[in-house]
């Protein structure tokens, strides 16, 4: 039935075309797709977002995500709009949306994952900010294996950072055992 499904008259037709780009890595076609849509649902503007995202259009994506936060309140599209600031390169603003995210749910994972990526690129360490960040990622039982591996590697890459090698080795070696 999916096989058909963009080629229908159906309301999700453009999804179904927007993700098999998307994830045939299109990001362009995708979004193609989902401009040409009169009024976009939600789920069309998170995915045209998410597209813009992956072709490295962080103006695109902004005004695209701020749209859909407009539509919707959500995890979701504040967790787009932290990452179209981080992609712009506002630093500042990005790391406070990805803070007011993870204020208001406290167990996103990929915020977490992504604001602890964006302290590592600051002049300063913050090793222990970043522990602190990632902890509840390591130990949420509904985080996957995947979120797990990455939270130890950043947690180590900010021990690196930090000079305490120990530290790290045995992050890595977490990371290592979770992802192997």
């Amino acid at each position: 039935i999916l096989m058909n499904l963009d080629e229908s008259e159906s309301p999700y037709a453009s999804l179904v075309k927007a993700s098999r780009e998307l994830a045939a890595t299109q990001a362009q076609k995708a979004a193609g797709f989902l401009v040409a849509r009169p009024a976009p649902s939600p789920e069309e503007l998170a995915l045209l977002a998410e597209a813009q995202l992956v072709e490295g259009n962080a103006g695109k994506a902004l005004a695209t995500s701020k749209k859909l936060l407009a539509m919707e309140k959500s995890a979701r599209a504040s967790y787009l709009v932290a990452r179209a600031r981080a992609l712009a390169g506002d630093r500042s603003a990005a790391t406070r949306a990805f803070e007011e995210l993870i204020a208001a749910n406290p167990r996103h994972a990929g915020g977490r994952l992504s604001l602890a990526s964006l302290l590592l690129t600051g002049e300063r360490s913050e090793a222990s900010r970043i522990e602190q960040l990632l902890l509840p990622v390591t130990q949420d039982t509904r985080a996957s294996r995947g979120e797990k591996a990455r939270a130890f590697a950043l947690v180590g890459r900010a021990q690196l950072r930090s000079r305490n090698e120990k530290a790290a080795a045995a992050s890595f070696d977490k990371a290592k055992a979770i992802d192997s």
